[in-house]
């Protein structure tokens, strides 16, 4: 039997390819701890929207499938919640005729087979410097703290409320 992590790899694969999950080819595994590790790579949602409606459901106990279920809506509904924030400070800096290049996971999840299961925590802009001010002015009133440290000019990090710019 491969290990756990090959376990995970190959379920996502199959589940980003739109494989059928065959129950005979996932019949060894302990789905208690591939959720964890899942959860642990931040994929949780992916791997319950890829076997939610498929047999092995009929071989993982119910508990473990309406954890796994209750997570995932959970990281849903807080990724609804991030979005409308940093679509509102996209806004705010298009209004201010900022020009930025959106990167980072925001963008990487339109990548994904299942893009709403993305977990997004964060939203990565590249910027030029001269809207530095203007944007620290904007992201400062919108209740933002700017945590950059003096010594990386380069990488600029704003926190508000457990969301991270």
């Amino acid at each position: 039997m491969e290990n756990l992590s090959g376990q995970v790899i190959n379920l996502l694969n199959d589940i980003i390819k739109n494989k059928i999950l065959e129950v005979d080819k996932y019949r060894d595994i302990d789905w208690k701890e591939i959720f964890k590790r899942s959860e642990k790579y931040n994929v949780l949602p992916i791997v319950y929207e890829g076997i939610k409606n498929t047999e092995l459901t009929n071989k993982i106990d119910k508990s473990v499938i309406d954890e796994l279920k209750d997570k995932s809506i959970f990281i849903e509904k807080q990724n609804e919640i991030c979005m409308k924030n940093y679509i509102n400070i996209l806004n705010k800096l298009k209004d201010l005729k900022v020009k930025v290049i959106v990167v980072g996971s925001l963008i990487s999840k339109e990548f994904y087979s299942i893009s709403k299961t993305r977990p997004i925590n964060s939203l990565d802009i590249l910027i030029n410097d001269e809207d530095l001010n203007i944007i620290d002015k904007t992201l400062k009133s919108l209740g933002y703290l700017n945590l950059s440290k003096e010594e990386n000019k380069n990488e600029i990090i704003f926190l508000n409320k457990n969301m991270v710019i």
